[in-house]
């Protein structure tokens, strides 16, 4: 059934893209049909050029655009393009011209213009289709019977059952694969008679078990009464495949009518089936099927526990705490996770002020895991206890608490562990709170509030724990804590600069490099000039900025630099970065010797990548010919040569 799914997929998406069409080309502005249609028409337009023009027609062509592209089916290069530009545009223009690609192309062009005609459903195809269902030819049949199961209509899953009744092996296989899609399209087209008749068709026939299972759970969602008597039946069947399915089918059946059903089912089977009916049950009757669970977690079979303990994640309520808390303590790790899960994800009225309380009296390794569940909940009723444990005597408890602090992430949590920062006694410890730290502060709500409060508390703070609230001020980010960080680094104290800088050198937006431009050109800090400098490139090198700006960035680099190695660190981003500005200022530092290969280097990394401009990526590539010491970026520059020649 892989390739129905896959064809099944297609087709939706075929769907998504003819409805998203309007906002789509809405989107793509006043984008012209015609320049499109003229850019594939042109001897001179790259492959690349056209790729990308049959992409936008496929958003915004009209017939006007149908010729051209229908010349392409027969491409090898571009009638994939063709067919993705071609399916969405509405209008029978498109259909004919399909149809009549199918006497002109061959091979896989063929197959990929039979699905295309498939994707648009064209009923008017399906005597072509059918000519081609009786090819020797496995490929072009499998295709043509995929088409014609899509079109999905009476005639066209009709012939799909006469060919069936004679066929065998590989054929009998992907007709039986496309009545099952056939049948499913019919009965979401509303011709749900016909679509029975075809799953009572598949079963009735010798096939392998799967695409029986399929018709099977097709006709228990289609069929009304009788699929719901069929579902009953199958639902008791000793064969784990029709047992499955009829779980799978049971979630789109009447709740009133399947529920008493199968909590019947559920009290006479065998243990190894309570758990996939009782999940059945709770994707119908939530509350029956927590009622059940609770029962069955009282039992001793470790799969039905994990079931039921998945049920309570849904359904539960606050009393079954207790039943979880006893789970996560079982001696089987499947039934462990399964509780662990319910504790961290069951959003029932008063669970987290349960949780809290639990946490207050518990002891152990129970405490220990209840405070985990308390930090992944983000559960705030939990913190007092929490800020309580910090001080603790057992480290276990400690770090637990801290862990689950950092998550949940309110100010006063931070302050907490900040001072538990300065008694901590070891590293390991200190790692601990600095990570928990790091977690809080990326979670904070309002970035400039946090950063105020951090750079209050610079002032009184030294050694590790000053440079610790550096850090958190680049995890902040925001307009605060920047100005903290500038401030610092114009001021006369080392230790600050120090600080100051190495936190610009790890800043995480762009909104850093006119500041670090200001610090450089204004001598404060001088120590620190490399570093400012290297910071200001990696912000072009790593950062989100506009192609303007970061060649801007680039030109100023190199005014700024006074060593040669900032310099070729400015030409690796000029070369990650192709176009003409930045060719062009490649090749001005080609004439300094000491950065000449680094520029050289850069240049045919463009060349590799961007040839709009011929001329000047021949020019480049010969100074780099004439001028590199280095064989492989000699014959690098070559190969550009040789491709735009």
């Amino acid at each position: 059934m892989t390739k129905g799914i896959v064809s099944s997929a297609c087709l939706g998406a075929l769907v998504w893209l003819v409805a998203a069409r309007p906002a789509q080309a809405q989107q793509a502005g006043a984008v012209d049909p015609a320049s499109l249609i003229a850019v594939l028409q042109s001897a001179d337009a790259s492959l690349h050029d056209k790729a990308l023009a049959c992409k936008q027609l496929a958003v915004v062509g009209d017939e006007s655009a149908v010729p051209v592209l229908a010349s392409l089916l027969g491409d090898e290069k571009l009638s994939h393009y063709a067919r993705f530009a071609l399916e969405p545009i509405p209008g029978k223009a498109v259909d004919a011209a399909l149809r009549e690609a199918l006497n002109s192309v061959q091979g896989t062009l063929k197959l990929g213009v039979i699905n295309s005609i498939g994707a648009r459903r064209d009923a008017d195809a399906i005597p072509a289709l059918k000519e081609l269902l009786a090819s020797e030819d496995s490929a072009l049949a499998d295709a043509a019977a995929s088409a014609l199961a899509r079109i999905g209509t009476p005639d066209s899953v009709g012939i799909l059952i006469e060919s069936l009744a004679s066929a065998q092996g590989d054929r009998a296989d992907f007709l039986a694969d496309a009545l099952v899609i056939g049948a499913d399209v019919l009965r979401r087209d509303g011709n749900k008679d016909q679509a029975v008749a075809v799953y009572r068709t598949i079963r009735g026939a010798k096939l392998p078990s799967r695409y029986l299972v399929a018709a099977l759970h097709g006709e228990i969602m289609t069929a009304g009464e009788e699929g719901l008597a069929l579902w009953g039946e199958a639902a008791q069947s000793e064969d784990e495949a029709v047992f499955a399915a009829a779980m799978g089918a049971s979630r789109n059946l009447d709740p009133a009518a399947a529920v008493p059903r199968l909590t019947q089912l559920y009290a006479a089977a065998p243990a190894e089936r309570r758990g996939i009916i009782l999940l059945a049950v709770s994707d119908l009757d939530g509350r029956t099927a927590a009622e059940l669970a609770r029962q069955a977690l009282k039992g001793n079979d470790a799969g039905l526990q994990a079931a039921a303990l998945r049920v309570l994640a849904r359904h539960g309520a606050a009393q079954d705490l207790d039943l979880l808390g006893q789970a996560v303590g079982s001696e089987n790790a499947e039934v462990r996770a399964a509780a662990q899960a319910a504790l961290d994800t069951l959003d029932a009225p008063g669970i987290g002020e349960a949780l809290a309380e639990r946490l207050q009296t518990a002891q152990g390794d129970d405490w220990l895991a209840l405070a985990a569940t308390a930090g992944r909940r983000r559960l705030a009723a939990a913190a007092p206890v929490l800020r309580e444990a910090l001080d603790s005597p057992d480290a276990a408890r400690r770090s637990a608490a801290v862990t689950a602090l950092g998550a949940i992430a309110q100010w006063d949590d931070v302050v907490a562990l900040l001072s538990r920062l300065g008694k901590a006694s070891n590293d390991e410890e200190k790692n601990v709170i600095r990570e928990a730290l790091r977690t809080a502060l990326r979670r904070q709500p309002d970035a400039d509030a946090a950063a105020g409060r951090l750079a209050e508390m610079v002032a009184g703070s030294g050694g590790e724990s000053r440079a610790f609230i550096f850090e958190l001020l680049t995890i902040v980010g925001g307009k605060t804590a920047l100005e903290t960080v500038v401030q610092a680094a114009q001021g006369d104290d080392p230790e600050l600069q120090d600080l100051a800088t190495a936190a610009l050198g790890n800043w995480m937006t762009p909104d850093a490099a006119q500041p670090l431009v200001d610090l450089i050109e204004s001598g404060k800090a001088e120590r620190f000039q490399v570093r400012m400098l290297r910071a200001y490139i990696r912000i072009a090198r790593q950062l989100n900025v506009e192609p303007q700006e970061r060649l801007a960035m680039c030109k100023k680099a190199l005014e700024l630099a006074r060593r040669d190695a900032e310099r070729e660190l400015v030409m690796e981003v000029l070369g990650r970065n192709p176009g003409p500005a930045s060719l062009r200022m490649v090749m001005e530092e080609m004439g300094r010797p000491a950065t000449a290969e680094a520029a050289y280097a850069a240049a045919v990394a463009i060349g590799e990548k961007w040839t709009a401009d011929r001329s000047l990526v021949t020019q480049a590539m010969e100074r780099v010919i004439a001028g590199t010491k280095d064989a492989q970026l000699k014959a690098r520059a070559e190969a550009v040569l040789n491709r735009i020649r």
